[in-house]
């Protein structure tokens, strides 16, 4: 039986991977690279070039496990049953899914008889299995998959805090989902979890009838993430109760805005408290919040933040200025802000071109397009935020200086392109130089752009006309 499937194996040249593309890949194939490899691990063959095998038999029968074949799977899950070693218990697992009945009845006689007395090292290893196999709806119903379910639970449940976090995050999940159904063994150290989305579980997966411990409740305050504090404040809510105010003053000083709106709001509303006055009356980086209040009085101090503030400050400071009097960013130093961060750069690429005469917004040209590796873009948008016309008398320059940003000839000849109508009113001057423009560029293209040369012309006929 076994020369018979090395051997159909062999008389293959390559291997190929369920899912994969046509292409097929040959390599030497060892268990190493099988316990390396998840993908290639749990992947169905359809031929295979062994090149070197030391353990022949229990190798090509881990292969055979996964064949297309069902008559293949089939005997090769009867070798590895009879002369099981530790590990072999991934293959046996993976076969619970199998869509032929009696392969997958093979692997569960064997999984109910025989997964408690795996050690807990095999959990650890087949953590991506069992995820694998909750996932199917034809085998969470099996008898063998509950009771890999329940001895998984049973010995995790034992464990210290330490060997328990060292399971991987979306086991960890897995693992207190099962908890929270049952036992809620698992429940203290859900708080205790590194990853927030784990530790919103018990927010999530908590009884109509259960109620949030006063531990709990304890952690779920004084966590550090805006993520975790403001779905805690909506279950709160959502059991019609407020949050203590201590909770949401902290909410109301958090760096994140959004925690701050939430926190303010239902300080001011549920116990009259005035934030503003809170916010003026601190100091450092955290005075600046009475920037989330927008008043037209602090503008002077918002200019101040963008001008000696951190990186938070300064983008906080720089769209409350933006939102009440946008002229206001003319008094700072907008070389500067293009050369800050990219929220702030953002910002002041949206409001240049309202505040700005054409010419004054030509002249920063330089420091808009070193501000990033767009910035080319950025500058033409702005441009033609301004001026058609202009737009296309700046846009024939890179194309004449046949820049490597195929990008901005793609934004100019689409531009252009997709233009319907034009409403702004052609001088003669800045015809005269998008003519004299596109002439050039005829000459030095070779009639690459000569369409669009006459689509241009066209445009500008009508214009004139």
């Amino acid at each position: 039986m076994f020369r018979w499937i090395l051997n159909k194996l062999k008389g293959r040249p390559d291997v190929t991977q369920a899912g994969t593309a046509p292409g097929r890949v040959s390599i030497d194939l060892t268990f190493e690279e099988l316990h390396r490899n998840y993908d290639i691990r749990t992947s169905e063959f359809k031929g295979l070039s062994l090149s070197s095998i030391r353990q022949e038999a229990r190798l090509a029968h881990w292969i055979g496990a996964s064949d297309y074949s069902g008559f293949i799977r089939e005997r090769s899950l009867r070798f590895i049953i009879d002369h099981f070693q530790e590990g072999d218990e991934e293959r046996i697992m993976l076969r619970l899914s199998d869509w032929v009945p009696q392969i997958s009845s093979i692997a569960s006689d064997w999984i109910i008889a025989n997964f408690n007395q795996l050690p807990l090292s095999a959990i650890y290893a087949n953590q991506r299995i069992i995820l694998y196999l909750s996932r199917k709806a034809r085998v969470v119903t099996k008898p063998a998959y509950k009771v890999i379910q329940r001895d998984v639970l049973e010995r995790v449940s034992h464990l210290d805090e330490e060997c328990f976090f060292k399971f991987d995050l979306a086991f960890r999940k897995y693992l207190y989902k099962l908890s929270m159904n049952g036992d809620q063994k698992l429940r203290p150290w859900m708080m205790s979890d590194s990853d927030p989305r784990n530790r919103l579980l018990l927010l999530n997966l908590i009884g109509e009838c259960d109620r949030l411990t006063d531990t709990e409740v304890a952690a779920f305050e004084s966590d550090r993430s805006a993520l975790v504090r403001r779905r805690y404040l909506y279950y709160l809510l959502s059991q019609g109760k407020m949050a203590s105010e201590d909770f949401l003053w902290s909410m109301a000083l958090h760096k994140s805005k959004g925690l701050r709106d939430l926190g303010r709001y239902y300080l001011e509303k549920e116990y009259q408290r005035d934030v503003y006055a809170k916010y003026a009356g601190l100091s450092g980086e955290s005075f600046y919040y009475i920037a989330d209040y927008e008043r037209a009085s602090d503008l002077d101090v918002f200019v101040r933040g963008v001008r000696e503030g951190c990186k938070r400050t300064r983008m906080l400071c720089l769209q409350a200025i933006v939102n009440l009097e946008p002229k206001r960013i003319l008094e700072l130093s907008i070389h500067d802000l293009l050369k800050a961060s990219g929220s702030e750069k953002f910002i002041v690429y949206q409001v240049l071109p309202d505040l700005l005469t054409l010419e004054e917004l030509r002249s920063y040209r330089e420091d808009i397009e070193s501000a990033s590796p767009s910035g080319c873009e950025h500058y033409m948008n702005m441009i033609g935020r301004k001026s058609f016309w202009a737009f296309v008398c700046d846009g024939l320059d890179y194309l004449i200086k046949d820049t490597s940003e195929s990008s901005v000839r793609s934004l100019v000849f689409d531009t252009i392109q997709r233009k319907n109508s034009i409403f702004e009113q052609l001088s003669s001057e800045l015809e005269f130089r998008i003519q004299s423009k596109l002439e050039e560029l005829e000459n030095s293209s070779k009639g690459e752009y000569s369409k669009w040369i006459e689509h241009v012309r066209f445009i500008l006929k009508n214009a004139l006309s």
